[in-house]
């Protein structure tokens, strides 16, 4: 991440954590909702992650309906936060996948029978299996194409513009231990 740029993001951070300080929240406590991101769970959960086929461990926390790596949940409130800021509002659709999700999804893509048929990569092989993907729903996607870079967030599939892979170090947040 360029200087500049961690410089900004040091900078929310620390202006998020303030104002989950000012309202009671604190900004740092576990499972914590405060009146920044109401849907959030800070409970961390142990999941099992994939990176290229090896299987590890990761903590999640629950964004929306969803399960984020710490650190990608993290920069994803950054994001929304500023994103509502210039009226845009970014959906979560999709976070963490287990192996049985991503299979599922798989033989979708490879049947074209369900799930639209979308482009799903080789279980084990899913960025969404280490918690650093994720599918963000912007009603125009400009805003995400102008800003998310700023955040550590990398469009790194070109034919799906809802796709977004957090490629930073956790910038801290609500969820911090």
């Amino acid at each position: 991440m360029r200087v500049a740029a961690r410089a900004q993001l040091s900078i929310i951070c620390f202006l998020v954590l303030l104002a989950h300080a000012t309202s009671g929240c604190g900004g740092v406590t576990p499972g914590a909702v405060g009146p920044i991101a109401k849907d959030v769970n800070c409970t961390r959960v142990t999941q099992t992650a994939y990176t290229r086929g090896v299987a590890s461990r990761i903590e999640v926390v629950t964004v929306g309906n969803d399960e984020v790596g710490v650190a990608a949940a993290h920069a994803f409130l950054l994001l929304r936060e500023a994103a509502a800021a210039d009226g845009v509002a970014l959906i979560l659709n999709s976070g963490f996948r287990t192996m049985k999700e991503q299979e599922y999804l798989y033989d979708c893509y490879l049947s074209k029978k369900c799930n639209s048929g979308n482009l799903a990569a080789k279980p084990g092989f899913s960025n969404h299996q280490n918690g650093i993907a994720l599918d963000i729903k912007d009603p125009s996607a400009k805003w995400l194409y102008a800003h998310a870079r700023s955040y550590g967030f990398e469009n790194t599939v070109p034919s799906e513009p809802w796709h977004w892979e957090y490629a930073g170090a956790d910038p801290g947040g609500m969820c911090t231990e």
